[in-house]
């Protein structure tokens, strides 16, 4: 199973829209862990010359109040019901550039060797143990929704709460009908007894722009289980080419990707009953 991107001084894996950049967009190589140049620099290294660092982003949350100073999201939930409702949610996006420890040269600890030379060649897992990985997810999602075969739709019904499926033995690839089944998944976590997403709960027009914002975080979302799962190369390819078509829909909307990621990663997290 391939490692998600982790801070190699944190040891944290990153999540959301930096998941995506990390373990999609910027996996040149095979080592998962990424480190800022000040931490670099605090471990002794360096950065090898002509690397170039990879962009992620942090959203940092504050809160406003008419003539008074601002506030941080921790002493926000500090205080009671009454003085938060006086507060207004603000967030601003900061972009930081992180190195792969690769492309570092002598930080301390960091063992050099066990990476070095290592491909990323995919090593695909067997039907079985697909199947397997799958349905250890499934069992733990805490009071998930009804399945139900059906001859040639795979969808999710809110108003049933039902998710209803091809059978897997009609399908070419098994890992498209887990890949498939996952983004139908995290479809249901929107449900109103859970998550209670606008893009489930209220009514959707086909292509509108809250249609393709549910899409997006689907996609998004399955794709993280994918990579969990290691899917790979569904995860990757798909999730491209759905992200290009869904962005152009929503090309006005800089933002979009951002709130559908930071989504994806909440239904991700309730479905594996992270807190």
């Amino acid at each position: 199973q391939t490692k998600a991107a982790q801070n190699w001084v944190s040891k944290k894996t990153y999540s959301g829209i930096n998941y995506i950049l990390l373990n999609f967009l910027y996996a040149e190589t095979a080592c998962p862990y990424y480190a800022s140049f000040q931490q670099i620099r605090q471990l002794g290294g360096m950065v090898k010359k002509g690397i170039k660092g990879k962009r992620i982003i942090y959203y940092s949350i504050f809160y406003i109040q008419k003539g008074k100073k601002s506030i941080s999201d921790k002493a926000y939930q500090q205080l009671s019901e009454q003085e938060q409702s006086k507060w207004t949610k603000r967030s601003v996006a900061r972009q930081y550039y992180l190195f792969n420890m690769l492309d570092t040269e002598n930080c301390q600890d960091f063992d050099y060797d066990q990476w070095t030379g290592n491909t990323t060649v995919y090593n695909a897992p067997s039907d079985q143990a697909i199947l397997t990985a799958y349905q250890a997810l499934v069992d733990q999602y805490q009071h998930p929704p009804s399945f139900q075969v059906h001859l040639n739709k795979n969808a999710y019904h809110p108003d049933a709460d039902t998710i209803y499926y091809v059978a897997p033995n009609r399908w070419e690839q098994l890992s498209d009908y887990v890949a498939t089944m996952l983004h139908e998944l995290i479809h249901s976590t929107g449900h109103a007894s859970r998550l209670n997403r606008s893009g489930v709960v209220q009514p959707i027009q086909f292509g509108s722009k809250n249609y393709a914002e549910e899409e997006l975080v689907a996609e998004l979302g399955a794709a993280f289980l994918c990579y969990d799962l290691g899917i790979l190369p569904k995860a990757i390819d798909n999730t491209a080419a759905y992200l290009q078509y869904w962005i152009s829909v929503l090309e006005k909307d800089d933002r979009l990707l951002f709130r559908a990621a930071a989504q994806a990663q909440k239904a991700v997290n309730y479905i594996y009953q992270r807190v």
